[in-house]
């Protein structure tokens, strides 16, 4: 019977038995994956701006202990991810701009969250099925822009999984698995407060409801990992309460139990289904396969698979989804770690598949990623040979583009062109198999990432960037002034006016400055100034090339 081509080129290498693709073929689709985006690109807002003004403060005056954001303590996040980030930054500064050192941070954590999970999954369900594992958790569609921003979400993720992966190994090695587990609570918590801590906590004590988790070892286990994981949650919080015990009422209460319950202004709340139309997309394959993998795990079936090595993932799966729904504050970047457990939840979907895979679904998938590649590479070639008028773009509102039009990035080229390539030889080269099912969606994944921070990455740093803005400020401050008052800045603003200014504003919602300032910094949701300062004088307005919904106009204050 004739195999049906498949994306990405695997069978033209040797195999192993199970079907797999070779390690060192893998490890380049991680890559490919992983490290685009990581540099290459100012900061961006909303959750890059703010990041980037914390780890700058800490470069510059050493302190770690109080977050610090243009010239105010920010105390919503503990500062792991931050102290990581100035340490690179500095380390990488010869070669690369710091924001782009700073931004290796979330590689470096994304890196330990593939390895653990595909240790995870080999770990649950045996040699072979680990990478099953690792390619479902890149098919994750909302995972790969979350993943290659300045976060602190990385280092959350990073810490689950090490946690999770501590879990795994308590029946085989407490000692290990136990410290395994402290040091992704750690981690956790140092990265984004008690969440972790709480969720896995919670974990802990629904495993304990079932008699294969109520033995020794695992006692033995929680014992290590509570040992290991004190002083990552003791260090910083004493230190912060000991010297600035407001900071840390308002890192504790406001930003932990406040954002939580809904009490604290940051909550940031939606519609109730919210949740349930984000993931209908945001996991990929991952809630399919994994409920197909409950569905093949119950008491019928239970001797071919058995319940043990579900139980845990399907635990996480649960607690996980309690809190996001039972939290008043609500984005898609909270989704990040329930991404883990449904990929070793689907695992053994794919794992036990062993029949030839039916044709259309290879063909849909060759559908689905060979248009978004000519879509990808059509629209730029008619951008990068001005084939259609720059003005059309902005005017149908599907881009902003350099006012020099966009560069021509040789390299860039080189690495999209042969990836394409290799993707393009690789879909008549695969077997009609579950496995290679999945690496085709997760390698078309990867190979549509790529591009857009390619070929693409000029023209949206371009649209996204706040630096063009900050230094059509700049210019346009009085050398006479002494100290300029803002009004609704926000704080990637205040942040990446610190950075590229530096500027520092002193905000009138902290009340009136002593003495009053000469200047007034605005910022607006449109073009129209609304309420400016009876006795101010226009000096400069702007924005964002590419960004109609957030302005900027500076005064002079008669006073």
């Amino acid at each position: 019977m004739k195999l049906i081509p498949f994306p990405w080129s695997l069978s033209a290498f040797r195999r192993g038995e199970s079907g797999d693709p070779p390690g060192w073929l893998l490890g380049l689709l991680v890559l490919a994956w992983l490290l685009p985006g990581l540099v290459g690109h100012d900061p961006w807002k909303p959750d890059e701006g703010y990041s980037m003004g914390l780890i700058y403060h800490i470069m510059e005056s050493g302190d770690w202990v109080v977050p610090t954001l243009g010239g105010e303590p920010f105390m919503e996040k503990p500062p792991i991810y931050y102290i990581t980030a100035a340490q690179l930054a500095h380390f990488f500064s010869p070669w690369l701009p710091l924001h782009d050192g700073a931004r290796l941070t979330s590689g470096f954590y994304m890196a330990i969250v593939l390895l653990c999970v595909a240790l995870t999954g080999r770990e649950l369900y045996g040699k072979g099925n680990g990478r099953i594992s690792l390619l479902l958790l890149l098919g994750a569609i909302g995972l790969v822009p979350h993943a290659h921003q300045m976060i602190t979400d990385t280092a959350l993720l990073a810490g689950f999984a090490i946690a999770l992966y501590g879990l795994a190994l308590t029946g085989r090695c407490f000692l290990l698995g136990g410290g395994l587990l402290g040091l992704g609570t750690g981690l956790g918590f140092m990265a984004k407060g008690l969440l972790a801590p709480v969720i896995l906590g919670g974990v802990v004590c629904v495993l304990l409801l079932f008699h294969d988790w109520r033995n020794r070892r695992f006692f033995y286990a929680l014992a290590v990992a509570l040992l290991v994981a004190l002083p990552w949650l003791t260090l910083w919080p004493y230190l912060l309460y000991q010297y600035h015990p407001v900071q840390f009422d308002t890192w504790f209460w406001d930003n932990n139990y406040g954002r939580f319950f809904g009490s604290s202004e940051l909550a940031t709340r939606h519609d109730p289904s919210y949740y349930l139309q984000a993931l209908t997309w945001f996991t990929g394959p991952g809630i399919p396969l994994a409920l197909l993998a409950l569905w093949q795990s119950r008491p019928s079936v239970a001797a071919t698979t058995p319940g043990y090595p579900v139980q845990l993932p399907l635990v996480m799966a649960s607690v996980v989804l309690f809190t996001l729904f039972a939290s008043a504050a609500m984005r898609t970047l909270y989704i990040l770690p329930f991404l883990l457990p449904i990929a070793l939840l689907a695992t053994p979907a794919v794992a036990g598949y062993r029949r030839q895979m039916p044709r259309w679904p290879g063909m849909l998938l060759i559908t689905l990623f060979g248009s978004l590649l000519l879509l990808i590479w059509g629209v730029w070639l008619l951008v990068i040979l001005q084939l259609v008028p720059p003005a059309f773009w902005q005017r149908v509102g599907v881009m902003s583009l350099p006012a020099g039009g966009t560069p021509w990035q040789g390299l860039a080229f080189a690495v999209a062109a042969l990836a394409s390539g290799a993707w393009i030889v690789g879909i008549r080269r695969m077997a009609p198999s579950a496995r290679d099912l999945l690496t085709g969606w997760s390698s078309g994944v990867a190979l549509v990432w790529l591009l857009w921070m390619t070929l693409w990455l000029p023209v949206i740093d371009h649209g996204k960037s706040y630096r063009s803005m900050v230094e059509g400020l700049k210019q346009a401050i009085p050398a006479s002034s002494t100290c300029i008052a803002s009004r609704a800045l926000g704080e990637p603003q205040r942040a990446l006016l610190h950075y590229f200014g530096p500027i520092f504003t002193h905000r009138l919602e902290n009340g009136p400055a002593d003495p009053p300032c000469d200047l007034l910094l605005i910022q607006s949701e449109s073009a129209t100034i609304h309420n400016p300062p009876a006795d101010g004088v226009l000096l400069w307005r702007g924005g964002r090339p590419g960004d109609n919904k957030e302005w900027y106009a500076l005064y002079r204050l008669r006073r």
